[in-house]
């Protein structure tokens, strides 16, 4: 992971990284920039392999991520739900976020850049501006659901503390490496006279590697120990799903292990998730996610059901901050939590 983040205080913010090819872009007369680093860019920042910087831009924030889950704003905004249509995508991350010029205009670089992606082969899938009730404004609040969606789900550092008067987003696909990529576009201003903020997303599927983390012995006995709970690595199920993937067999056999070695004792399986998405939805999900795996302890494992009770917290326990990915990351997790007694 590489994170750069040396942020100015109350505009939007970003993060993460892709693969090679660079491109020159150019659109409406106005090239984009030979791409590189700039004077002024965040250190260890970088410009995006295949997408180059509209020109005097400066990055602001920067951050590499090979493996993440993300969710992106994928349709329009809808008044009655007071929501937009998301989806949630796994695999290689890229996000900058640049600051420009305040003579440049949010149209001057919402039409370059889709030059640049009409070039790499980008399908719309949805965009948006501040005109339009589907960007979630109206003529007396622009944006402002846009800009809150984006702050909730971990692509801006916080709630802004302006609406956007003038703002352009856009969310489609393009092949790379043979599969569908997304990629995320959002360029605004809060006021006249203030530099426009350009937030680029793209996320590209790829395979994870699951035998990197697992859980042992050894962890699970110190863990208990010492803290009486111990995080259960290398437990995966399908996003926004509780069912267990193949891949979770592992470390679920050193779990059982674990547990048939310590039959005197008895312990809570909790689930817990970030706060990202409907309250009362994490709390169900990271129920059933606890439950899921007493089960397949139970099921599989032998192990006695009744040693077990299932606990789903949700987001109110966090291991990390949720204002970013890796801290997102962390608070999507099973514990397993020694008792003090028998379960109640």
């Amino acid at each position: 992971m590489i994170f750069s983040n040396p942020t100015p205080a109350s505009l939007i913010a970003t993060r993460h990284l892709f693969k090679p090819i660079m491109m020159l872009l150019i659109g409406f007369g106005l090239p984009l920039s030979s791409g590189g680093v700039g004077a002024s860019d965040a250190p260890d920042s970088r410009d995006h392999p295949l997408i180059d910087r509209f020109p005097d831009t400066d990055i602001k924030q920067y951050l590499m991520l090979d493996y993440d889950e993300i969710n992106l704003v994928s349709g329009p905004y809808d008044p009655q739900k007071k929501a937009f249509e998301t989806r949630t995508v796994e695999g290689e991350v890229i996000r900058i976020y640049y600051v420009g010029k305040e003579n440049h205009s949010v149209l001057q670089i919402f039409r370059n850049y889709e030059k640049a992606f009409e070039k790499l082969g980008v399908k719309t899938n949805f965009a948006c501006s501040s005109r339009k009730k589907d960007c979630g404004g109206d003529a007396g609040n622009f944006g402002t659901a846009l800009y809150n969606e984006l702050a909730q789900g971990g692509f801006l550092l916080q709630a802004p503390t302006y609406e956007a008067t003038d703002m352009r987003f856009l969310y489609g696909t393009f092949q790379h490496n043979g599969v569908a990529t997304h990629v995320m576009l959002y360029v605004g201003k809060v006021m006249q006279g203030f530099a426009p903020e350009i937030l680029l997303t793209t996320i590209e599927p790829v395979s994870l590697n699951t035998d990197q983390v697992g859980i042992d012995l050894d962890a699970l006995e110190s863990g208990i120990a010492a803290q009486g709970k111990v995080v259960l690595t290398g437990l995966y199920f399908d996003l926004g799903k509780s069912n267990l993937k193949p891949e979770s067999d592992k470390s679920l056999k050193v779990i059982a292990d674990f547990l048939n070695t310590n039959t005197g004792q008895h312990f809570f399986v909790t689930g817990h998730t970030d706060n990202s998405g409907d309250y009362e939805h994490n709390l169900s999900l990271s129920r059933d996610r606890a439950n899921a795996v007493i089960e397949a302890l139970a099921g599989r494992y032998k192990v006695a059901h009744e040693r077990l009770k299932a606990v789903g917290v949700g987001p109110v326990s966090p291991a990390g901050s949720n204002t970013d990915e890796t801290g997102r990351a962390a608070n999507r997790r099973v514990e397993l939590v020694l008792m003090s007694g028998v379960i109640p």
